[in-house]
């Protein structure tokens, strides 16, 4: 009977130690996942007048309508790769843009896990989009500048609130999927 609880308790210990490693993966997992996609995001935006540029017409104009739901496209409020203008504006350029530069940094600046800094720092990072968006609207003009500067500062630090959460839902199908898969004890040993 003792040789049974050990058999059991050093299982345990090992399932314990394969379960850390797995949150670890998963968090890296949750990371690159966003990262990647982030990249691509930004391929999409500057690939489009890339595309349009060398001749390749159709490709390029399924990028831009792909894009065309979530941003105006206003040609004199977007960069240009010669004289074709990105697939985003210059606003939602630099927040994309930002976001992956964010998540760059994320591992740098912090460690990988579910904690998640304190809500005034995105509240900070977003008041000066919001006051250049008002000033917009209030038929005040604000300049290409205005928009990179703050949709990239909003978008960088985004990034540090969305991998906490990408990494704590990771860890969370994780872990359900871990207790469904879990062996059932043989009673007769």
């Amino acid at each position: 009977m003792q040789r049974w609880a050990d058999s059991q308790t050093n299982g345990q210990q090992t399932n314990d130690a394969a379960f850390r490693f797995t949150h670890r993966q998963a968090a890296w997992f949750a990371y690159v996942g966003m990262l990647v996609i982030s990249l691509a995001g930004v391929l999409i935006v500057v690939g489009a007048p890339w595309l349009r540029a060398h001749g390749f017409e159709f490709m390029s104009g399924i990028l831009y309508d792909a894009l065309r739901p979530v941003c105006h496209q206003i040609p004199s409020r977007s960069f240009h790769y010669h004289e074709y203008p990105w697939a985003l504006c210059s606003r939602c350029s630099a927040l994309l843009i930002g976001g992956a530069l964010g998540l760059l940094l994320v591992p740098i600046i912090r460690s990988l896990d579910t904690a998640v800094p304190k809500r005034h720092w995105l509240l900070i990072a977003a008041i000066p989009s919001a006051v250049d968006v008002a000033v917009g609207w209030l038929g005040i003009p604000n300049t290409f500048l205005s928009r990179t500067v703050t949709g990239g500062l909003l978008g960088s630090v985004t990034a540090f609130y969305l991998v906490p959460a990408m990494v704590a839902a990771m860890q969370e199908l994780l872990v359900h999927r871990s207790c469904r898969q879990e062996p059932v004890a043989h009673l007769g040993q």
